[in-house]
């Protein structure tokens, strides 16, 4: 999968960042205490999650933090990796990340 780094500060005011990397689905989710985060696939029904608490939700499913689904109905999300850095210690190890671009932001020309 290719990369893409999110600001951290968005992160914690939105709380939840459902985008696309490559041709993938994901979703980031900041827990309650605003210290630790998920990121998972999101599943290719599934246009966005939201987000109560620590549980996301969408098309009636509820997963917790650590992506099982709180009915024990369906399968878990498919978790992905991720981390969190410095972009600029990220992007000398890791040129090719794409950063994306701030919700509201204007397309690049």
């Amino acid at each position: 999968m290719a990369s893409k780094a999110y600001d951290w500060n968005e992160l914690k005011v939105r709380r939840m960042i459902n985008d696309q990397i490559g041709g993938t689905p994901i979703v980031l989710a900041l827990s309650n205490d605003g210290q630790g985060f998920v990121a998972f696939e999101r599943p290719a029904d599934v246009p966005a999650f939201a987000i109560d608490g620590n549980v996301l939700a969408a098309n009636g499913r509820s997963y917790d933090f650590s992506g099982r689904d709180l009915a024990g109905a369906g399968p878990a999300l498919t978790p992905i990796a991720a981390s969190q850095e410095f972009w600029h210690s990220w992007r000398s190890f890791h040129p090719a990340t794409q950063r994306a671009e701030p919700a509201g932001a204007a397309a690049p020309r």
